[in-house]
């Protein structure tokens, strides 16, 4: 009963009244437009970007300052870095 009077605003609901208006539940027409070659192209490099974004983050985070860089040879140990 309580979750009822919460769900519509605070007044309580008869048994058999709808629990969403009839605005929501009603089905709305949507129409599918094809992706411009723009867009898909943009919507490709946004998934790359968060791809790369995921890779950075963990490479910072899995840091260690034994891993060898561009600068310093390995001493046969194993990388720590995720990022390699």
């Amino acid at each position: 009963m309580l979750l009822s009077v919460l769900a519509s605003g605070g007044k309580s609901l008869e048994p058999g009244e709808p629990f969403l208006s009839q605005e929501y539940t009603e089905d709305k027409d949507v129409t599918l437009t094809k992706l411009s070659s723009g867009r898909r192209l943009l919507e490709a490099l946004l998934i790359l970007i968060a791809l790369f974004a995921v890779w950075l983050m963990a490479a910072l985070l899995s840091f260690n300052p034994s891993d060898p860089s561009w600068s310093q040879t390995a001493w046969h140990e194993p990388i720590h870095n995720l990022g390699g």
